[in-house]
């Protein structure tokens, strides 16, 4: 009877134990899913073959952070980049054949010297460069005129006119021998002005007296005289500007509106001289300022003038 009991205790005993083995078995971590070997015990460490040491630890990290996992990268926002630069516009590509004058200083214009200096032109600082500013009574004066011998020609011009300017100012000539001569002039009203082109050759005289076209002084203009041979024609930021009526006092030979464009039966200039700021005779001042003039030896379209960036 007592060695029953003693066999019972006993078992009691081992079952108790194997209770308590059993519930610290428990509290290893669970075996990650499809990670089992073959045998028995295939969550604890090297039980089986190909057991649980062969997968990947769960994450952790060190002071409450998480490490993120590399397939969770690719969800991390980054911070956009800064804006980019704005482009800037596209350079002008002068064509070869043409001739690029840059009125910014008083000793050297288009690789030519300056030959004379009235008054006291000055350079300024425009958004798209230097240019000259002349106050009424300034002028430069260059040893050539660009167009010399050429049967067909565009000249185009960039300037300022300002307020307060005398009501004519001649302020670019181009002077061949004798009377033959290409001007850009323009008549001053109060605030507004308009564009006058003249031009005189072997072949004939042409004047284009735009008073139907005003525009607002003090601001940036692009003017231009293309001569194609057979007529004269100008324009003021590349849109064309008919001409007259032009007065007897201007020296037209008719009040009328005259025919558009003006014919001419152009011969070519030979050379001479150009003034910038006034007539080749010292007249007629400009108020104003000019930044560059373009020549080019065939009669342009409109569409490839110049631009005017600053108007």
């Amino acid at each position: 009877m007592r060695l029953g009991l003693v066999a019972s205790w006993t078992v009691r005993i081992a079952l108790a134990l194997t209770l308590v083995n059993g519930c610290a078995s428990d509290s290893s971590p669970a075996p990650i899913a499809g990670a089992g070997g073959s045998g028995s015990g295939g969550a604890s460490a090297g039980g089986g073959s190909g057991g649980a040491s062969q997968n990947a630890a769960p994450p952790t990290g060190t002071g409450g952070s998480t490490t993120i996992p590399a397939s969770d990268a690719s969800d991390v926002v980054s911070p956009p980049p800064p804006d980019a630069a704005p482009e800037a516009p596209p350079a002008v590509v002068n064509p070869p054949d043409s001739v690029v004058w840059n009125i910014d200083n008083t000793k050297m214009i288009g690789g030519l010297a300056v030959t004379k200096v009235v008054g006291n032109p000055m350079v300024i600082d425009t958004p798209e460069g230097k240019a000259m500013q002349f106050n009424g009574n300034d002028a430069i004066f260059v040893g050539k005129q660009p167009v010399e011998g050429w049967t067909k020609w565009t000249t185009e011009v960039i300037f300022h006119p300002d307020t307060g300017g005398p009501g004519a100012q001649r302020w670019f000539h181009m002077q061949g021998p004798g009377g033959d001569r290409v001007l850009f002039e323009l008549r001053m009203n109060g605030d507004s002005w308009f564009l006058v082109s003249f031009v005189q050759s072997p072949g004939g005289t042409a004047r284009a007296f735009a008073v139907g076209f005003p525009h607002k002084a003090g601001q940036w203009y692009h003017v231009a005289i293309v001569v194609d041979g057979m007529s004269l024609k100008h324009y003021v930021n590349g849109v064309y500007e008919n001409a007259g009526p032009c007065p007897g006092a201007e020296g037209c030979k008719t009040t009328a509106m005259l025919t558009t464009p003006y014919p001419l039966n152009y011969k070519p200039i030979g050379g001479g001289g150009t003034s910038l700021g006034c007539r080749y005779t010292l007249a007629a001042f400009l108020k104003g300022a000019i930044r560059l003039a373009r020549y080019t030896p065939r009669a342009l379209a409109s569409t490839d003038f110049l631009p005017n960036p600053m108007n």
